[in-house]
């Protein structure tokens, strides 16, 4: 069967950028932009042989009427980033600068800047964060969150452990507090007053189709509050965010990064679309990532290399977060880190469900929201969570730093923990004490489900006791003990 004539002139032009016969794929751009006036992607392509053609004056051109049809159709991520291009080629563009502005909420800008302002005058912590390159784990979230309280585990001296209430409210968070069992509250608040700027929950990204006609669609902030990251943030902070970022372009099957990279950028897709690829025998492909999707998250919390690989299956576009541009948000506004740590909550336990038998197992138990449940946790060096001949008090989940399993009895260590590991299950479905201690190397980040909230699901669930007995009595990893 012939394939239809665009689908034949798609490919020759692609094929004409790969070679480097950069007039031919303008010649057949220009002809697709004519047979299909509707589709932004032409006049972007047009742009990107100018571009390697040194025509700057029609690369701007091209890349305006793209623009203009993104905007008409309400498709802002794919707008922001073409407004990038055309400041990459000229950073002091009026126009393109006040279309930004528009797309990302900078006409209600003017009191969130002068809130900004005022909050960062008074705000008591900005000499004690670390420097702009430093992976966000160093942030000490003792220090950076106003209403962080110190937990006794009942196996340390205070001051170990601190929870990080991520919730707004009376929500999830106040219930958990009614619920606790072995997670007690001290008396002891932290000794610096902070101030405090509310956040709205986040939403998980919208699947509708946005239409021109929507109000709802008309700025980049309306789009990106429906996504876990960008959803609290406020009208200012997300400005701030615009501003900075940058465009990564990527031609079908190339890659951007490999497994074993360092890491230090988040991503989204703005069109297009990558795939995953855990390198090994097979390398096995992931799921793919598409538009409004997000990866590479891990590489600003903390120094691990990547760990995949990912490729464009066709041409795409990213726009990319580093960690200079998080530190500024958090110097800018103190409850961004929470808005980050709730997005980093929510990818990691979504994550594990997929990589982690024991997490697996609820969600093959169709239970909804899991992640919310789980209590954020800051773990000093030396302070044990889970102590040898006691209760597990949680299901942990480690999300930065590392832990040594041991065993005091057997004068054993075990395999360490490390971030996406989940432990104190075997000891919780057992109902028997923990057969060794998990005890932080360093500071860590680690998330809990504690036992009351475990209990609970549990006993809606019986059918998922019974599968994770299973598992904990068929495990024969060095986690199993825990």
């Amino acid at each position: 069967m012939s394939l239809p004539r665009n689908q034949k002139l798609r490919q020759k032009a692609s094929l004409a950028m790969r070679t480097g016969d950069y007039l031919l794929a303008l010649e057949i751009y220009s002809e697709l932009e004519r047979l299909e006036p509707d589709d932004p992607t032409w006049p972007e392509r047009c742009a990107g042989a100018h571009h390697e053609l040194c025509r700057t004056d029609d690369e701007v051109v091209c890349l305006r009427r793209s623009l203009d049809l993104l905007i008409g159709q309400a498709q802002v991520l794919p707008a922001i980033a073409t407004c990038k291009l055309i400041l990459d080629v000229r950073p002091d563009d009026p126009e393109t600068l006040d279309r930004l502005d528009l797309l990302s909420g900078g006409s209600q800008m003017a009191g969130d800047r002068e809130a900004a302002r005022r909050r960062s005058t008074r705000d008591p912590r900005a000499h004690v964060l670390p420097a702009a390159d430093a992976p966000l784990d160093e942030l000490e979230l003792t220090e950076a969150i106003h209403d962080a309280r110190f937990l006794d585990l009942g196996v340390n001296e205070a001051g170990g452990v601190a929870e990080i209430p991520l919730e707004e409210g009376a929500g999830i968070h106040s219930e958990l507090r009614d619920l606790d069992v072995d997670l007690v509250d001290e008396v002891h608040a932290p000794d610096v007053a902070r101030p405090f700027v509310g956040a709205a929950a986040s939403t998980p990204a919208s699947s509708r189709p946005i239409s021109v006609d929507d109000p709802g669609s008309r700025s980049a902030r309306d789009l990106l509050m429906r996504t876990t990251l960008f959803g609290s943030l406020d009208v200012g902070t997300l400005h701030r965010l615009v501003s900075r970022l940058s465009v990564v372009r990527l031609s079908a099957g190339e890659v951007l990064f490999r497994q074993g990279d360092p890491a230090d950028t988040l991503y989204v897709v703005v069109d297009g679309a990558v795939v995953p690829i855990a390198e090994g025998s097979p390398r096995t492909r992931m799921a793919v990532l598409e538009q409004g999707e997000f990866f590479g998250e891990i590489g600003l919390v903390t120094n691990q290399p990547r760990t995949a690989t990912i490729e464009a299956l066709v041409d795409t576009r990213l726009l990319a977060i580093d960690r200079p541009m998080m530190w500024s948000l958090i110097r800018g506004q103190s409850e961004v880190s929470k808005i980050l740590l709730r997005f980093l909550r929510e990818r990691l336990i979504d994550r594990t469900q997929r990589t982690n038998p024991f997490l697996a197992a609820f969600a093959r138990a169709e239970l909804d929201g899991l992640a919310p449940q789980f209590r954020f946790l800051e773990v000093q060096a030396g302070t044990s969570v889970i102590e040898h001949g006691l209760p597990s008090p949680g299901l942990f989940v480690m999300l930065a730093g590392s832990m040594d399993v041991i065993d005091e009895v057997a004068d054993k260590h075990h395999p360490g923990l490390e971030p996406g590991d989940v432990f104190g299950g075997t000891a919780l479905v057992r109902r028997e004490p923990a057969a060794a201690s998990a005890v932080a190397v360093g500071k860590c980040w680690v998330l809990v489900l504690d036992e009351a909230r475990f209990r609970r699901i549990l006993a809606a669930r019986p059918r998922l006791e019974d599968d994770l007995l299973d598992l904990v009595d068929s495990s024969a990893s060095g986690q199993a003990i825990l």
